[in-house]
């Protein structure tokens, strides 16, 4: 109730007023998007699960509905609204400067705004939408009052996400180049060396396991191994780093611009993130340490490029940025690693080159999939195909069954789920002679070494079940036949919360759709996946006051089971 009394006061602030004070603005122009002190929650580039944070998260003084305003003059050229994800979501085009601000997370929007998202939600039936808006229908000025902040979709706390897009392309820009009000001269900070002794090719003090050397950083910006450490190596080594950038007024970690990594005084590796294009995103699994961020939740950035990884981060990369060592002698490495604000942090060490045997691994590869071709392997009970490019690296395939009494298949392990996928690929998995009443209700379930679980839904075509995953792991078929789930939250004191809220919820394939009715007429309500909750607010000009109201909610699941729920209440 609180962010709609918040809106309805934002309807009665002038403009003049949203605009009195003169936008501080930066290079380019633009101005920042809130009134409130520009603080940062997350930065550009940060590394999230299986995404480069693509923005600038600002704090909302851990409050939701402030005022946002438009960064520039421009034109509303997008709306999208998800339960999940980016939540409710708005694209301001600038074609002065060729780039488009984007604004995440919201609460709503400005009435000449929302009018016309209501419109269209009302008319399709659908809470979710991606409504695309001409040059002309919907314009804004820098400063203008455009939306209310908020916690929407996968944010895990007040914030407004704020993005730059070039429009032509879609790439993701770095705000943080133009500045947008922020205040930075804090260093990044270095946290830990992993050194990786290429498998049958080198050797790190007499063994070939990774290692990981814990790091501090002074104040100077100069960090040194936490405790004296010796490094002597052979062949071909790759190394990789965990750290952080920082901002003033916040503690909160930030993401790292630049990597910059030097042999003998020359660069052979460089990472530099200042824009990225949206198929580059999922190229973060191949940028970090994926085992280790797998086992421990750690994102160690390597400083070695993987074969398969097509992305355009990287620069001044020689030999894939593999150290070869191969001469008896000291190599001097050093680091720098930079902000989008020049603020910088080194970190220089030796290893030290003494000549070792290698001992080749006794482990052998039976089959062998190359990242840069279609791939297949098939069974009588299994089919997988792997498209070009989806591997990073080639890998030596594991394939495993376990035999299952109770389900509609066997179980079969699809090779090892700390390798990395970039796209999609192909199972297909027998069905048993168990009798299927009703085949629509089969789903595939994975699970992982540490029995996380993940459905999905495909078809049976020829006595396979068929479908899309874009996960190693163990794979079954079972059924779904458990019907969502409605717990009604608010029904009743309507003088003091005008609004009907629900929980909806289904633990097996999940919510695939819900529809509310009012006395037969279809309304809106927002749901927030993160809460499982729906909510409608009560309003007299769509459904009368004074009167007894029948309701009725529909939910159904990704395999079509459908539960139902009906009240009468009175408003």
């Amino acid at each position: 109730m609180k962010k709609y009394i918040l809106f309805i006061l934002f309807l009665s602030i002038s403009s003049a007023l949203l605009q009195a004070k003169e936008p501080v603005k930066n290079g380019k122009g633009y101005s920042c998007p809130l009134a409130c002190p520009p603080l940062l929650n997350g930065g550009f580039g940060e590394l999230r699960a299986n995404h480069f944070h693509a923005g600038l998260d600002y704090k909302t003084e851990s409050v939701e509905n402030k005022p946002v305003m438009s960064v520039a003059d421009g034109y509303v050229s997008r709306v999208s609204i998800s339960p999940s994800g980016y939540g409710k979501l708005l694209f301001i085009a600038h074609p002065h400067t060729g780039e488009t601000s984007v604004y995440a997370h919201l609460n709503g929007f400005a009435p000449k705004i929302d009018s016309l998202v209501r419109n269209y939600q009302y008319k399709n039936q659908t809470f979710s939408c991606d409504i695309r808006f001409s040059a002309d229908s919907i314009r804004v000025k820098q400063g203008e009052f455009v939306a209310l902040s908020g916690n929407t979709g996968g944010s895990a706390g007040p914030h407004l996400h704020f993005e730059l897009r070039d429009t032509e392309t879609e790439d993701f820009i770095n705000p943080a180049v133009y500045k947008m009000g922020i205040m930075d001269n804090v260093s990044p900070k270095f946290f830990t060396l992993k050194i990786y002794p290429q498998r049958n090719e080198g050797i790190l003090n007499g063994s070939q396991t990774t290692k990981k050397i814990p790091l501090t950083t002074n104040a100077q910006g100069i960090s040194r191994f936490t405790s004296p450490t010796e490094l002597t190596a052979w062949g071909k080594i790759g190394l990789g780093i965990k750290a952080y950038d920082y901002a003033n007024g916040t503690a909160n970690t930030l993401g790292i611009n630049t990597i910059s990594l030097e042999v003998d005084g020359k660069e052979i590796f460089r990472y530099r993130n200042d824009r990225f294009k949206t198929a580059d995103n999922r190229y973060i699994n191949s940028f970090i340490d994926y085992d280790e961020y797998k086992r421990s939740g750690e994102f160690i950035m390597k400083s070695f490029v993987d074969k398969g990884n097509l992305a355009g981060f990287f620069e001044n990369v020689a030999n894939q940025g593999i150290l070869n060592i191969c001469e008896e002698r000291v190599y001097p490495v050093r680091y720098i690693i930079s902000d989008a604000y020049g603020n910088k942090s080194m970190f220089s060490f030796n290893i030290k080159g003494r000549k070792t045997a290698i001992a080749p691994s006794a482990e052998k590869c039976g089959i062998r999939m190359p990242f840069d071709v279609d791939n297949r392997f098939e069974t009588e009970q299994v089919r997988v195909e792997i498209p070009k490019n989806t591997l990073y690296n080639d890998i030596c395939f594991e394939y495993a069954t376990e035999k299952s009494e109770k389900f509609y298949s066997d179980y079969y392990q699809i090779h090892v789920d700390n390798v990395p996928l970039h796209q999609f690929f192909n199972i297909a998995i027998k069905l048993n002679d168990k009798t299927i009443r009703d085949t629509s209700k089969l789903y595939a379930l994975r699970s992982d070494a540490k029995n996380r679980t993940q459905p999905y839904v495909g078809k049976v075509e020829n006595g396979f079940y068929t479908f899309k995953a874009r996960d190693f792991g163990k794979f079954v078929i079972k059924t779904d036949t458990v019907a969502p789930k409605i717990t009604p939250l608010s029904f009743s004191n309507f003088a003091a919360a005008p609004f009907i809220s629900l929980k909806i919820t289904d633990n097996i394939t999940g919510v695939a759709s819900y529809n509310g009715y009012i006395d037969g007429k279809w309304v809106l309500f927002e749901y927030d996946l993160k809460t499982s909750t729906i909510k409608y607010l009560l309003r007299k000009e769509e459904i009368g006051r004074n009167k007894n109201h029948k309701f009725r909610l529909v939910v159904r699941d990704l395999v079509g089971n459908e539960t139902a729920f009906e009240k009468t209440f009175w408003w």
